[in-house]
């Protein structure tokens, strides 16, 4: 007569072969970075996260839609992928959560292309220079020049502004950094004059003083930075298309 527990382990590994040949091998395949492509195809449309930010991604409330130079490149891109394109709104530092969690193909929107975010998600060839900018009212640089020296200087909470906002602080004394979730909250409390100065994207900054023209931008810019479409890692054949419309987009 045979071992009971010999025909037992056989059955559990008969098991494990069987579900490693069903079900779990399938959802095992769509995960793969390589069959991006094929979701997307396959489901007709790109997803793309983005976060408001003139001139890059704006929204007009009174016909629903959105606008400006990311959402070009995110048209682009769906349309040479033969699909729609299918717009998620979130705040700047839901960006690249919604790339890692799968609830968005691509993310763009001002990104940073930064050693901190190489981290979770891969990046497209930079697509535009940018860089920080320091952001004051001007009428306090009609009486001189600024002096940082027990200053509030606001920030928006995870963009590239806090990480010059603290290099900023290695060299000037009594430095106070307010983080913002948006960075137009800033910019709103300075031009009511409850910060002393903000800092933001230059891009951005100079479409914003197009309509506020009691800010000024003092001075150059405090980083050079470059813009990136993000996608989850391991997805090269999804950046590889992209990289491929910013070639067509931007270059001459």
């Amino acid at each position: 007569m045979k071992n009971p527990r010999h025909l037992l382990k056989k059955l559990w590994v008969l098991l494990v072969i069987g579900l490693l040949l069903s079900g779990c091998g399938e959802v095992s395949f769509q995960n793969r970075p390589e069959a991006a492509l094929e979701r997307i195809k396959t489901r007709g449309s790109l997803v793309v996260a983005v976060s408001c930010y003139p001139p890059f991604v704006v929204f007009d409330p009174a016909v629903q839609q959105y606008s400006g130079s990311d959402i070009l490149l995110a048209q682009a891109i769906a349309q040479r992928l033969g699909v729609s394109l299918e717009i998620k709104a979130v705040q700047f530092t839901s960006l690249i959560p919604m790339v890692q969690s799968g609830q968005s193909d691509l993310a763009i929107g001002a990104i940073y292309i930064t050693e901190a975010r190489k981290a979770f998600v891969d990046f497209s060839q930079p697509y535009r220079t940018t860089g920080i900018v320091l952001v004051t009212r001007k009428e306090w640089l009609e009486k001189g020049a600024f002096h940082f020296t027990g200053k509030v200087i606001g920030v928006k909470t995870g963009g590239k502004s806090v990480r010059a906002a603290e290099n900023l602080k290695l060299s000037q004394r009594n430095l106070i950094v307010k983080s913002y979730p948006e960075v137009e909250e800033a910019l709103i409390d300075l031009d009511e004059g409850q910060l002393d100065a903000v800092l933001n994207d230059q891009w951005h900054q100079l479409e914003y003083n197009k309509t506020h023209s009691g800010l000024m931008i003092v001075g150059d810019r405090l980083t050079s930075d470059s813009l990136g479409v993000a996608a989850a890692k391991g997805n090269q054949d999804l950046l590889e298309l992209v990289n491929q419309v910013i070639d067509e987009q931007y270059r001459p």
